[in-house]
């Protein structure tokens, strides 16, 4: 269907788009029509064309968001800007170094060795009393 070409008298949203008083537009003939009739815009001049508006850049955080999806394999949360974008980015690309104990702190103890819980004494709690309640330790009988 052809489109008419118009120019806007009056303040007015058209096609999702806010137009002020004489901006140029295009609208289907019935919406023309109308539009023409309400007083709120008239027929363009014949060597007028409707504006277009630039087409606007890409967003940087489009293509952070598209860099966090090849790398991961999942989409980035919506909610997410550019600086907490970049920082996962950062994490997946560069994940920080192990932290590994030095041996003369694993010498001796199986468990730590092993990669396991430290035992009590090690991170110095006393080791629990073997054969009885924390009630017994206070003498009640309760």
């Amino acid at each position: 269907m052809p489109k008419v070409h118009l120019v806007a008298t009056k303040p007015l949203r058209y096609a999702t788009r806010a137009l002020h008083a004489g901006d140029s537009f295009s609208a289907i003939p019935k919406d023309a029509r109308l539009l023409k009739l309400l007083g709120k815009a008239v027929d363009a001049p014949a060597g007028v064309a409707p504006e277009l508006k630039p087409a606007e850049e890409a967003d940087p955080v489009d293509a952070l968001r598209a860099q966090y999806a090849e790398l991961t394999g999942q989409e980035a949360n919506k909610r997410w800007g550019a600086r907490r974008l970049e920082t996962e980015i950062d994490e997946l690309t560069n994940p920080p170094p192990p932290v590994a104990a030095t041996s003369g702190e694993l010498a001796g103890d199986p468990v730590l060795e092993a990669g396991g819980e430290p035992a009590p004494e090690a991170v110095g709690e006393p080791a629990p009393e073997a054969g009885g309640d924390d009630d017994d330790q206070n003498g009640s009988l309760i």
